[in-house]
């Protein structure tokens, strides 16, 4: 298939000599680069997560107009977020919404982590996209934590399926099997099932899995 690779001028760079570009479409599909709040000379911009996050979105959507797309056609995010503890995750979800026009829907999974490759930056955002003229459904509803409206429990977006990080806990919040590793992978895979199920697909039509877990739980 046909590549074509997105770097945009002025915009930031990573600090050291890279092959790499911002994006690349393949056929229907953009993967776009991790998106922080960096200067062109790879300096944080703001100092704060809450400042960060727009920073980053607008140089995705710098990035994802480079190939004739924009935030619409955002499939799915995968947020990184520096959290010492002291940042509510529900919240960051909510910061992140609030830079995304409410058409598009994505999935997204939020994963805070203890710090970032870059020196001063809170929050790495990655992308998918497809373009909006392909035909979506999403999903919203069901046994599922809630999501802010800008986002999907699940996606489908032409032939693919994007589903968003599942968390062992409860539409009202409630955690389940605390400190136990098994009963929650067991809980989340249930949750993952439901979710292909609502668009008539199942675990063998999945191709590509990501996690995360701390791995002090019981076994």
């Amino acid at each position: 298939m046909k590549r074509q690779f997105a770097s945009p001028r002025e915009h930031w760079t990573w600090p050291i000599p890279t092959c790499h570009s911002q994006a690349v479409s393949c056929g229907d599909m953009i993967w776009v680069s991790g998106q922080v709040a960096l200067s062109p000379g790879s300096e944080a911009l703001p100092k704060t997560l809450v400042n960060q996050i727009p920073v980053a979105v607008t140089n995705m959507s710098q990035v994802l107009s480079e190939l004739g797309c924009g935030l619409t056609d955002v499939v799915k995010l995968l947020c990184f977020y520096v959290n010492d503890g002291s940042v509510d995750e529900d919240e960051f979800l909510r910061l992140v919404a609030d830079q995304l026009p409410v058409e598009a829907h994505p999935a997204v999974t939020a994963v805070p982590v203890s710090y970032l490759p870059f020196e001063g930056a809170l929050v790495e955002i990655e992308a998918y996209a497809m373009p909006s003229r392909l035909p979506r459904r999403h999903l919203s509803t069901g046994d599922f934590y809630p999501l802010p409206e800008a986002f999907s429990t699940a996606l489908r977006c032409g032939k693919m399926l994007f589903i968003s990080g599942q968390n062992p806990v409860t539409p009202d919040g409630m955690l389940l099997e605390p400190g136990d590793i098994i009963a929650q992978t067991r809980q989340v895979m249930q949750q993952v099932g439901a979710a292909l199920s609502h668009f008539g697909a199942g675990f063998p039509d999945v191709v590509k899995i990501n996690r995360w877990y701390v791995g002090q739980g019981k076994t």
